[in-house]
């Protein structure tokens, strides 16, 4: 099954906890990747077995 732009949208504005095809919470994600400042994790729904990748970057650091 294939994104919408809306779906897509939707799943960035609510911080990626449902997954963007049918809204299920069965969302997992396999080892997160890293390359310099982007971080990448492929993600799939338990419920409709979509498939997607989860893109981070870097924005923030705090000193501990």
């Amino acid at each position: 099954m294939s994104l919408t732009a809306k779906a897509i949208k939707d799943y960035l504005a609510n911080g990626g906890t449902r997954c963007p095809g049918c809204l299920s919470t069965e969302i997992s994600g396999s080892s997160m990747q890293v390359d310099n400042d982007t971080a990448w994790q492929e993600i799939e729904c338990a419920n409709c077995e979509q498939t997607w990748t989860d893109i981070y970057k870097l924005k923030e650091i705090v000193e501990t």
